[in-house]
């Protein structure tokens, strides 16, 4: 790659960074949710059990037990330039993902699930819980700390079918600053209460991408973590996914989690309207989703007139065009992919 086609990356991915933090509410004091690249560990770590997890979230109500560690994640910047000798992203709270198995009442997939992220709108199934992110603090010198009140929630992540994404992006994080290919969606995950602890903000989401990175592999050694399950030390072997913000299509706030093991209240539906972050959300008919329509005004509208590549002419030819879930944003190519950007 050119000089000057990186320097034009970067320009358009770094308009495209404030959208990625999306989870900070105006009526109170929460912190904004941030990307988070998570790296895999190394199957010969410690070995982990812990049986009769109660996880309680967007889904649901569930007991869950957990079984080896399988992911790091580093608090990341996304699309911008190399920091100049800052550090900020590693004070920050990391995650780290535990194995989920046995969940019971067993998981009834969900279909046809609208979420919207900085790279725009998608349609997602959820097939069966996988991985539970969980608070951790971290170090690369000796044992950290451990946080005694975290930042961030848990995160109970379901493996996703369907959507695709291809997005070049720069991802800087602790271990350094890679190139990175966005690919498919592996992962969706909402914050859950687990064993009805304290939470930061239920209506926090990620949705977690495949990546392609270059170089794969960071050049670290020992990592010492310590969270609710206790302290340990670990290696990773390579980079895995980008999670980044993301928010359910007509999604309202989360009720209260209670110690009783029942579902949660269903949602009421709310109308397509302008709110927090001047995204458009709120309940359409089906087949139809909540976008900018015109300046500060929401519509609902058929997914295919979204962002994406449109037909043009009659010689096959294509360009980007359609409505962006903030009404002020306008949809633009960026590498092989559409994406929405002011």
């Amino acid at each position: 790659m050119s000089d000057t086609q990186r320097a034009l990356r970067w320009t358009l991915l770094a308009t495209l960074l404030p959208a990625l933090v999306i989870g900070a509410r105006a009526d109170a004091q929460i912190a904004p949710l941030l990307p988070y690249h998570c790296y895999e560990v190394d199957r010969e770590g410690p070995p982990f059990a812990l049986n009769g997890v109660i996880l309680d979230g967007h889904f649901g109500a569930s007991t869950v037990n957990l079984r080896r560690l399988k992911r790091l994640c580093n608090p990341a910047l996304v699309g911008l330039p190399k920091a100049r000798g800052t550090d900020g992203a590693a004070s920050a709270n990391h995650l780290t993902g535990y194995e989920i198995r046995n969940p019971q009442p067993p998981f009834t997939p969900v279909h046809d699930l609208m979420v919207v992220d900085v790279f725009g709108p998608l349609t997602i199934d959820l097939i069966r819980p996988t991985v539970l992110l969980v608070p951790t603090a971290k170090d690369l010198k000796g044992p950290p700390p451990p946080s005694p009140v975290p930042g961030v929630d848990h995160f109970e992540c379901y493996q996703v079918k369907g959507g695709r994404r291809r997005t070049p992006i720069f991802i800087l994080d602790q271990f350094g600053e890679v190139e990175s290919a966005v690919k498919r969606p592996l992962w969706f995950c909402p914050a859950v209460s687990k064993n009805n602890e304290p939470t930061v903000d239920l209506d926090n989401n990620l949705l977690c991408y495949q990546l392609r990175t270059k170089p794969a592999h960071p050049n670290v050694g020992d990592i010492f973590i310590d969270n609710q399950f206790g302290p340990s030390t670990i290696h990773v072997t390579r980079s895995r996914e980008l999670c980044v913000p993301a928010r359910i299509v007509g999604a309202t706030a989360s009720p209260t989690p209670t110690p009783e093991i029942t579902p949660s209240p269903t949602p009421t539906p709310i109308p397509c309207a302008l709110g927090a972050g001047n995204l458009c959300s709120g309940t359409c008919p089906g087949g139809q989703v909540c976008l900018g329509v015109s300046q500060q005004q929401c519509g609902c509208v058929d997914t295919a007139t979204a962002c994406g590549l449109m037909p043009i002419g009659t010689a096959g030819g294509s360009q980007c065009g359609g409505l962006c879930p903030n009404p002020s944003d306008v949809c633009v190519l960026a590498g092989p992919t559409c994406v929405c950007t002011d």
